[in-house]
């Protein structure tokens, strides 16, 4: 069994979150064991724990985490891989809605609004009795095709908001049992490591 303080996590630079945890989880110190890295393999960093082994121990740590490390990566970045299948074209179809809309509106509104410059602009000095009647006929154009753009843009975003969500769920499906076995392999194989080089 070797201690470890919280101090040796504040001389390392580990950050407030991780700091505080221990701090609510053991106090000042805590006796290391595997049973207790394997309860609590999900709360900690152990890439960064493992800075508090001897080069030679970090060595073996990389040496023993390596595989779970390359797994995680390889069912994650198959996650990651199907989510952006499935999302990509759902973004595209926003983009190619949302773009649809924007030209038709912009087709639509910018006849209204060169007419309101027009106007607007031909007498300064009578800007304030002409520009009411002009903005107001530039609303009365523009509002609809306004509210159109809205309407049109909001189901397309609904769309792949939707789409996003499933893909999401699934790939948080996938990462989550990937992430927990990285974890748990990272905090038993830190803290063989620890306890064995406080036997020396």
């Amino acid at each position: 069994m070797r201690t470890l303080h919280i101090y040796q996590l504040r001389a390392l630079g580990a950050c407030s979150e991780q700091v505080d945890l221990f701090a609510e989880l053991f106090g000042e110190s805590v006796d290391v064991t595997e049973a207790l890295c394997a309860k609590h393999f999900d709360k900690f960093d152990w890439s960064f724990a493992a800075k508090l082994l001897s080069p030679q121990g970090q060595a073996e740590y990389d040496r023993v985490t390596g595989p779970a490390s390359a797994e995680y990566n390889r069912v994650t970045g198959l996650a990651w891989a199907e989510y952006n299948r499935v999302t990509d074209p759902a973004w595209a179809e926003y983009n190619r809605v949302n773009g649809l809309a924007s030209a038709e509106y912009n087709r639509v509104t910018g006849p209204a609004w060169a007419e309101y410059n027009r106007v607007n602009g031909l007498a300064r000095t009578e800007y304030n009795r002409v520009n009411g009647p002009a903005r107001a006929e530039y609303n009365r154009v523009t509002d609809p095709a306004w509210a159109e753009y809205n309407r049109v843009r909001g189901l397309a975003w609904a769309e792949y908001t939707r789409v996003n969500g499933l893909a999401r769920t699934e790939y948080n499906r996938v990462n989550g049992p990937a992430r927990a076995e990285y974890d748990r392999v990272n905090g038993l194989a830190w803290a063989r490591l620890y306890i064995a080089e406080g036997a020396k």
